[in-house]
């Protein structure tokens, strides 16, 4: 049965492996939720009022933790917001009969949560009704199958008929909750689609939502992640996806520092970045190097073997030449390498020559962008024995740095 909850949250607790309980003032008799400290602190007196009952909420932890990330203190979802509830999910998740308290239940402060939504549960109405008028304590038990995950993706992939999906927001989410999904509800795409565009693990696949939906998804990563692990007839996803365990552990906080300061490597671009190296490790061997190119080779070679990090600052154009009429696209071929704080980029550039003039030539590339690899359509297999055998043959190097050296060690 579906249950509206606007409550109070006075303590929390995991008292065994997989189940938790919260508890807290509910407000089942009229469209009113405590949201002020001044509201809040008056909750003892509502109760005394009988304007609230207590209301006792089982579940496993997961599921609790997902009614916790809808407090008032969390929905905003900045980076205080997410240490805090973070450093909340720490503290109860160790079995212990101890409970976490929000507030004092009968010396109220005003600091206990609030939150404002709907959950399924396994009492009938009845059973909750006869409970209400005794007044004792109403316990009640979320349903297995509910998890906040799944009525948000029920809630997008309703975006095509709007008057529906309206009304299941309306009926299947909180006003708070609504105002975090209005923003990306007309996208034309669900969020299961990100794996099937090959975002499969929990990092790239929060990077991309991140860079659609913009930060107020972040809460629900973690989640809209884990309701597709069971997703039907798609064992070739699921069976690649990060594990349960992984994906929980995973600081958020630390998620985001890192999509700030580190680009985005697939398994092949770290391929592409090894064959930079070895190539640039094998110029610095020649003997007949101007010493501008040694240190820009070697902010080079500093800055990408920090890969992924990225080095704030960073510009550096290296260009690679061979001059020959003979070759088989024409007169010269130039491989550039180019790294910045962001973008890396491996490119070839041919120039054919004939009787009537000369045209240029181009080739696949290699890009790398923070926000992930944008073309990678170079044959990296033959690279670096074509360098190879044009550093034997001779070649002109071009080393253009740029670079804001007071931020490179």
């Amino acid at each position: 049965m579906r249950l509206s909850i606007g409550i109070i949250i006075y303590w929390a607790s995991r008292y065994e492996e997989d189940h938790a309980v919260i508890s807290g003032m509910w407000y089942f008799q009229e469209m009113f939720v405590p949201s002020t400290k001044e509201e809040k602190i008056k909750s003892l007196e509502d109760l005394n009022d009988k304007r609230c009952t207590v209301l006792n909420i089982h579940g496993k932890f997961n599921q609790i933790v997902d009614i916790l990330s809808l407090g008032d203190r969390f929905i905003a979802a900045g980076e205080n917001e997410m240490i805090v509830f973070d450093k909340l999910i720490n503290e109860i998740k160790e079995i212990s009969i101890k409970a976490h308290f929000f507030d004092d239940v009968y010396h109220p402060k005003g600091t206990a949560l609030t939150i404002d939504t709907f959950i399924e549960v396994d009492e009938t109405m009845d059973e909750i009704r006869e409970k209400i008028s005794k007044w004792t304590p109403v316990d009640v038990t979320i349903s297995e199958s509910w998890s906040l995950s799944k009525v948000i993706i029920e809630s997008l992939q309703w975006e095509q008929d709007r008057p529906l999906m309206g009304y299941k927001l309306r009926h299947g989410l909180s006003k708070q909750q609504e105002a975090v999904f209005n923003k990306f509800t007309s996208l034309s795409y669900t969020a299961g689609q990100i794996l099937n565009d090959g975002y499969i693990s929990f990092e790239n696949y929060a990077y991309e939502l991140i860079d659609d939906f913009g930060d107020g998804i972040v809460p629900l990563l973690k989640k809209l992640y884990l309701a597709y692990k069971d997703w039907p007839g798609q064992d070739e996803i699921t069976s690649q996806m990060d594990t349960i365990e992984s994906v929980y552990e995973t600081d958020m906080v630390v998620l985001l520092e890192k999509k700030k300061n580190n680009f985005r490597l697939e398994v092949e671009d770290f391929d592409a970045i090894a064959i930079a190296k070895n190539i640039m490790r094998k110029i610095l061997k020649k003997e007949d190097l101007q010493p501008n190119v040694i240190v820009g080779i070697g902010h080079y070679l500093q800055a990408i073997e920090r890969l992924p990090l990225i080095t704030k600052g960073i510009n550096v154009h290296i260009e690679i030449c061979y001059t020959n009429s003979g070759i088989k696209y024409g007169g010269s071929v130039i491989y550039v390498f180019r790294i910045t704080d962001e973008f890396f980029h491996i490119d070839i550039e041919g120039i054919e020559r004939s009787e009537y003039g000369s045209d240029s030539v181009s080739y696949p590339s290699w890009y790398i962008y923070k926000s992930g690899s944008d073309n990678n359509e170079l044959e990296l297999s033959t690279l670096e024995q074509e360098i190879d055998e044009y550093l034997n043959l001779g070649v002109e190097i071009t080393v253009e740095d740029f670079s804001k050296t007071e931020n490179i060690n």
